[in-house]
Parts: C-alpha cells; sequence; structure tokens
C-alpha cells in the first residue's frame, strides 16, 4: 500500500525540467521603488508663493521643525539653527539705497563744502543736508493747543491764515521749542518831486520764540528786535506822502522813520477751558495792542516790499507800545479779546524802554473760517497818541482780511485787504484802503505790489502851510524779486520795486507835480520757509 500511495504521489508531480533550463523558477516582476533618502537629507521644500512684485510672501505657518503652539519641542537642534528658522520666517525687506549727502544740497553749498580739507568734508555735508533736508521739526513743535498750527499766530496776538508758512527756523531742546526768523532789506531808494529824496538805507527785524505745549496749555516768550536805528538813523529815508511819525524830536513827513530797537518782549498764556473754549492772557514790555491786522514787517503778503504801506498808521499798530495787557477768549475758529495799554509814540530814544501809565484800550474780533482765510475787525481809544499835540485823542476803526494759499516748495499767493477810519477829537476823520499782494511763482520768481487809497491832512503832511485840510492822495507800487536757494535757513533775494505817487492839485503845488516817481534796487535776506508738506 505504501509503494502505491508513494507511485501515486510521483505520478502528480510536475515533470523534470529538460536539459537547459533552471532548476528555480524566475522571481515574478515588480513596479520600480524610488532609491532610498540619506537619512540626513532633509525633505524638499515646496516653492514659495511669491507675490506681483516677485518678492517671496511671509509664510503664516510656523517655520520647518518648529513646534506648533501647544507642542513640546523634542528636537536636538541647537539655538543657531532655531535663530535661522526664524529669521527665514520673517518678511524679506529690500534695503534702501544708500543716499550721497552731496546732491541733496545747492550747488554753491556743495562747491564751498568740496574746498574743505578731506577729512572734514563728510561731516560737513551730513551737517549741510541735516540742517536742509530735515529743517521740519517734530509735528507737536507746528500746533499749538487745539491743534491750530504755528503759521496762524502772527505779532502780538494777531491771526493769520492757517496756510501762512512758516518763515522761521524751529530748532527744539526737549519739549521745548524755539522759533527763529528774520528779515533784511539792503538797497538805494530815490523819489522824485521837490520833497523827494534818495539815500541807501536798510530795513530789519528779527524775532525768537520761545514755547512749551503741554497737554491742555501753553507758554511762549517772544523778543523781537530791529537795527534800524543803526541802519536808518533819525533822518529815516525817503518815502513821499508817507507820515504819522516822529525822529530828532520832530514830526516827520516824506520820509519812514526808524523803528525801535525792542519791537517786542512779551509772554503770552494760553489754556483750553473745554473742549471748545480756550483763554489766553498776554503780558508785554514791548508789544502789540489788539488792533488791525499782523502789522507788515511780519504780514507775508508784504514780505517781499521794503516799503511800507502809505496808510500802516491808521491800519494796524502804528508803533511800539510800552506796556500792553490782553485778555481773550478763543474757538478754532474765532477769537475775541481786548487790550489796555500804553498809547503815546515812543521817544526819541531808541534803545529805551519807556513804560508809562496805560491810558488806551482797544477790542479786536478774529474768524479764520477757512485754513486759506482770515479776517478781523477792531477798535481803539488812543489817549493821547502825540505829545506834540497835547489833549488830542483819537478813535480807530479797522477792518480787514488777508489770503493765503501756500505750497511745500514755497511758492504760493497771498494778499491782504484793510480799511480803516481815523477820527480824532479835533472831529478830523481821515479814511484809507490798502490792498496787497505777493505771488512767489516757483519758488525763485516772485512779484509783488500794493496800492494805497487815503487822506492826510496838511498838517499831517507838514506843510508850509498849516492847514487842516484833507487831501486825497494815492500810491501804486510794483516790483520783482528773484529768490536764491535756500541755502541751510536762509533765503536770499534780488529786486527791483518801482512805484507812482499821485496827489490833487491843491497838494501838488506843495511837491511840484501831481505825480512823484519812485525806484528802488534792493537785496533781501530771509529766513527760509519750513516745508510744510503741501501739495
Amino acid at each position: 500500500m505504501l509503494l502505491i500511495a508513494l507511485g501515486a504521489g510521483v505520478a502528480r508531480a510536475d515533470p523534470p525540467p529538460a536539459v537547459g533550463e533552471p532548476l528555480l523558477p524566475a522571481p515574478k516582476e515588480s513596479p520600480e521603488e524610488p532609491p532610498l533618502r540619506r537619512e540626513t537629507e532633509p525633505p524638499p521644500e515646496p516653492p514659495k508663493p511669491r507675490s506681483k512684485k516677485g518678492r517671496p510672501k511671509p509664510s503664516r505657518l510656523p517655520p520647518p521643525n518648529r513646534p506648533v503652539r501647544g507642542e513640546v519641542d523634542e528636537s536636538d537642534d541647537d539655538d543657531e539653527d532655531k535663530l535661522e528658522d526664524f529669521l527665514d520666517a520673517l518678511p524679506k525687506v529690500d534695503p534702501a539705497p544708500e543716499l550721497s549727502p552731496l546732491p541733496e544740497l545747492e550747488p554753491a553749498v556743495s562747491q564751498f563744502i568740496e574746498t574743505l580739507p578731506e577729512s572734514v568734508q563728510d561731516t560737513a555735508a551730513s551737517v549741510a543736508v541735516s540742517m536742509t533736508k530735515s529743517r521740519r521739526p517734530p509735528e507737536h513743535l507746528l500746533r499749538s493747543i487745539f491743534g491750530l498750527p504755528r503759521g496762524r499766530f502772527g505779532t502780538g496776538t494777531a491771526w493769520l491764515p492757517d496756510e501762512s508758512p512758516l518763515l522761521a527756523s524751529v530748532p527744539h531742546f526737549g519739549k521745548w521749542g524755539l522759533a527763529i526768523s528774520g528779515n533784511v532789506y539792503a538797497g538805494y531808494d530815490y523819489y522824485s518831486s521837490e520833497r523827494g529824496g534818495k539815500r541807501f538805507f536798510g530795513r530789519n527785524t528779527f524775532m525768537g520764540s520761545l514755547f512749551r505745549t503741554f497737554e491742555h496749555s501753553e507758554w511762549l516768550f517772544r523778543a523781537a528786535i530791529s537795527l534800524e536805528p543803526l541802519t536808518i538813523g533819525d533822518r529815516g529815508y525817503p518815502q513821499v506822502l508817507q507820515s504819522g511819525q516822529q525822529a530828532d524830536g520832530e514830526r516827520v513827513a516824506d520820509r519812514m522813520y526808524a523803528l525801535d530797537f525792542f519791537r517786542e518782549l512779551a509772554t503770552t498764556y494760553s489754556w483750553e477751558v473745554t473742549r471748545d473754549w480756550g483763554a489766553m492772557f498776554y503780558a508785554a514790555l514791548a508789544g502789540e495792542p489788539a488792533i488791525g491786522p499782523v502789522t507788515f514787517t511780519q504780514r507775508v503778503s508784504a514780505s517781499p516790499d521794503p516799503l511800507a504801506p502809505l496808510g500802516f498808521v491808521a491800519q494796524e499798530n502804528s508803533h511800539t507800545a510800552f506796556g500792553v495787557l490782553t485778555v481773550g477768549a478763543f474757538t478754532r475758529t474765532m477769537k475775541f479779546e481786548a487790550s489796555w495799554y500804553n498809547g503815546s509814540l515812543p521817544g526819541d530814544h531808541k534803545f529805551t524802554i519807556a513804560i508809562r501809565r496805560p491810558d488806551s484800550y482797544a477790542a479786536r474780533v478774529s474768524w479764520n473760517p477757512f485754513s486759506w482765510l482770515s479776517t478781523q475787525l477792531s477798535y481803539a481809544y488812543l489817549g493821547n497818541p502825540s505829545r506834540h499835540d497835547p489833549g488830542r485823542s483819537d478813535h480807530r476803526f479797522t477792518t480787514s482780511a488777508t489770503y493765503t494759499r501756500w505750497r511745500a516748495n514755497d511758492s504760493g499767493l497771498a494778499a491782504t485787504l484793510a480799511f480803516a477810519e481815523r477820527v480824532s477829537n479835533r472831529n478830523q476823520l481821515n479814511t484809507s484802503l490798502m490792498a496787497e499782494a505777493y505771488w512767489n511763482i516757483d519758488g525763485h520768481n516772485a512779484v509783488f505790489g500794493r496800492w494805497d487809497l487815503l487822506q492826510k491832512s496838511g498838517e499831517e503832511l507838514i506843510l508850509p502851510e498849516p492847514t487842516t485840510e484833507l487831501f486825497a492822495i494815492g500810491a501804486l507800487g510794483a516790483g520783482y524779486i528773484y529768490y536764491f536757494g535756500p541755502f541751510i535757513s536762509l533765503t536770499p533775494g534780488l529786486g527791483l520795486r518801482g512805484s507812482i505817487n499821485l496827489m490833487e492839485d491843491d497838494l501838488a503845488r506843495f511837491y511840484g507835480g501831481q505825480a512823484a516817481y519812485g525806484l528802488m534796487v534792493f537785496a533781501q535776506l530771509r529766513t527760509a520757509a519750513l516745508p510744510l508738506g503741501g501739495t
């Protein structure tokens, strides 16, 4: 039986392989597998998404091999690898291009720096670029309380349009700011007619304002001086039909007087009473009461003109008042103020402060309805304005509107229209009207002009035949000035001014004709305007 079973098993077995065939069967084919990766090679990173400009976008996912919040980092990477992973995950920023200081300067400044020793050229260039291109102080120094722009505040407590350029340098010391400004003219002046003349003279004004703005208040200390007692002297300079002041103890006419050395020595404290109302207090040993617009020496529309308006005595504060107290209340657009002050003309000693008992008062309402417009309406009573006419008193009514639109390249348009009436206790009424404009076309080329129309008495003009009769007079002046620079913080200019002064027949016989012609060639040096970042 065993043999039978074995035989059956052999019968069921596969037949033996033929000669030449392999004894073992061939292995079955399988799909190819990728080669094994070394354990030290990191897996390939997916392509990083890129922005429209071709820069890689920062990933919002955690860097590779970094733990997700809540997990514990069990890797043995050292600190340098972690730092590299963190830096790789930060957004990439293109490096800023290097700037060379010299191309940023005016050619004349660059040429001067190149003449210096090489060891100090880099330092000089850096300082010049910093003063030229970075003169704009911190924004909080350019704003007063309620966020009012500092360019609004003129001389005394008068307002200008908000868009007025700030013709000043403003260095700062911590939280204190110092606004420094100056305006200097030097030229040759000629006027025809029998009462004209010619003379070389210099006009100038310098001002410094130290201020500190707190959270809801501000302190301001201001000093303004003029060297005209030295550059003009007591004789004044020719200007036909000008009047109203005195020199050498006498009244003067047909010439302009020298300003006092002390133009303003004052302090102002302003504070926010409520969210919409503020109050101010102004005290000055030498200063300006609340009457008229900003004086012509600091008015933007008059800044390129070396001569004074013929009617400035009635239209604005005519002289430095030695002893002024002013109080007021204001909002962001309106101000109401009143002054008690000494209205007498200063004496012949131009370098002294003649404090006297206040004998005059004034009130003014100012309104800035738009950023480019400032208006005012004022009244003043002067108890004894002239020591040459004891017992005389004056009432003055003035109103004015000032327009200013200025751009960051120190170009723009400024204009002022002023009207005044002066009534004395001698029943004498003088009316005056003035319009002036200044157009800086491109920061270099500028034109300016002024038109005066007013009345003056024979007594005021000091005629050979004194009379209280009023004469109608007028003047039209226009000029051109080219400004260079600015060079660091100063803007020099060269200009030419021409004028024609007209008078009626009854007055013309004292002047040799109905017209007097004027011509002036002058140079100006003023503080450069701060870059305001306008259009």
